[in-house]
């Protein structure tokens, strides 16, 4: 059985969230201040909790602390009797390619393709809430050019080993990209709620914690006559993230010219 038996007799969903590699550490130098990999990845992993639990969703971390270093498969073992394992990154393309490399990609296990559907919906979510390239749903041996059969992530091994149903690995963008690595620290938080949505949503895990608004999957109108603009407000928030999160929501329904006009109450 998954999931988080509660004092009611109830299951809870259960998520173990896994922040790639440890402190300070990138496998490419970054292209923008203050990102490192590890350390920006165990801040993303700490903004997704509170959001999880709103949304009724047991959450376990396996970089609690920013300098915990667990081994990798010990990482995915931390699942055992999750749902679901998902581990926070940023890519990068090398020494070569920086700076030229962009989008979002979510790994699954070559051995868990059943796991292909959901990581294919998460990378379109963060790729539409950043604007930015959708690279898709991959294997490891995919990603890497590789044959099938070549290799396995560690963490994925892992979780597998303990039977996790479904195992990914979010790859938010390449940090040797300047664009992309300033994106991802300035947008962090409404990042983070880009990820509980659509994973809550996918799975049908409790009631959505952010502002939903009817229509928003309605067909663009036609153009208005010449001379004339209607504009169509969506939302209003003191909430930053919650303002990311709908305009995310409002570009991956189609309206890719939505935008975020701050300003006084």
């Amino acid at each position: 059985m998954t999931g988080t038996l509660t004092m009611e007799g109830m299951t809870m969903p259960k998520i173990t969230i896994d922040a790639g590699h440890k402190k300070g550490w990138n496998q490419y130098a970054g292209q923008a201040a203050g990102v490192t990999e590890g350390t920006v990845m165990q801040t993303l992993a700490l903004a997704c909790k509170p959001l999880f639990e709103a949304r009724g969703v047991d959450v376990v971390l396996t970089r609690p602390k920013l300098d915990d270093d667990p081994l990798l498969q010990a990482r995915g073992q931390m699942s055992k009797s999750s749902d679901m394992f998902l581990s926070l990154h940023t890519n990068a393309a090398g020494t070569a390619s920086a700076g030229k490399a962009s989008g979002t990609e979510c790994l699954f296990p070559e051995k868990q393709p059943s796991s292909s559907s959901i990581a294919a919906v998460l990378s379109k979510a963060v790729s539409a809430f950043f604007g930015i390239k959708d690279r898709g749903a991959k294997t490891w041996n995919q990603a890497q050019g590789k044959p099938a059969g070549s290799g396995e992530l560690g963490v994925f091994t892992g979780a597998l080993a303990v039977n996790t149903p479904v195992c990914l690995l979010l790859e938010a963008g390449f940090h040797d990209n300047a664009t992309e690595a300033k994106m991802i620290v300035e947008r962090l938080q409404g990042l983070a709620a880009t990820i509980v949505n659509t994973l809550c949503d996918a799975r049908g895990w409790g009631k959505t914690v952010l502002p939903q608004n009817p229509g928003i999957n309605t067909p663009a109108p036609s153009p208005a006559p010449s001379g004339t603009v209607y504009r169509v407000q969506i939302g209003a928030f003191e909430n930053k993230a919650n303002a990311d999160a709908l305009l995310a929501r409002a570009k991956a329904a189609g309206f890719t010219d939505a935008f975020i006009n701050a300003g006084a109450k």
